[in-house]
């Protein structure tokens, strides 16, 4: 997992010097990995809890920061929108390849502590600084004592991207 998520922080340090009008590499890279079921979705979180699941335990501090600039926006991105949009991704894709490192599957108290973003004749600039706790989630007994399955049922509370996650992690180990 740790060699994994260097890879991915690697091609994240290579997008910022090289980059196209197509969805950046790194986010093809992912999306085709999770397609294939090789990749453990992150769930990322504003909350310090998520409702319905326990921390069983918290696996440190995550911190990116990082930084992009393109001289042509419009050859390079199409619109000044796209070039935002995929730094901002990288960004976050580079985040949830940190929590996967250290072992966990959540990114709990997720904030954005600095976006400076600066546009001025065809030149576009952006600098972010994202953090938040990565964690290990497991479910919780819903409130009436009877057991969820990792896959949660019909009338469960649980969200099901939460589902999706945690329950796939309890049911492969």
């Amino acid at each position: 997992a740790a060699t994994a998520a260097a890879a991915a922080t690697s091609v994240a340090a290579e997008q910022v010097a090289t980059v196209s009008t197509a969805p950046s590499p790194l986010i093809a890279q992912v999306e085709r990995q999770i397609a294939e079921g090789g990749v453990q979705p992150i769930l990322v979180c504003a909350l310090s809890t998520v409702p319905h699941c326990q921390v069983e335990r918290y696996c440190g501090l995550v911190t990116v920061h990082m930084i992009k600039e393109t001289v042509n926006v419009v050859r390079q991105f199409e619109s000044l929108h796209v070039f935002y949009h995929q730094f901002i991704a990288e960004a976050l894709l580079t985040a949830k390849a940190h929590v996967l490192a250290v072992g966990g599957d959540a990114l709990l108290g997720y904030r954005i502590n600095n976006l400076f973003l600066r546009e001025e004749s065809r030149r576009a600039y952006a600098v972010i600084s994202i953090s938040g706790d990565a964690a290990k989630l497991s479910v919780e007994p819903p409130p009436g004592g009877a057991e969820m399955s990792a896959a949660g049922g019909r009338n469960s509370p649980m969200h099901e991207g939460v589902r999706n996650i945690v329950g796939t992690r309890a049911s492969h180990g």
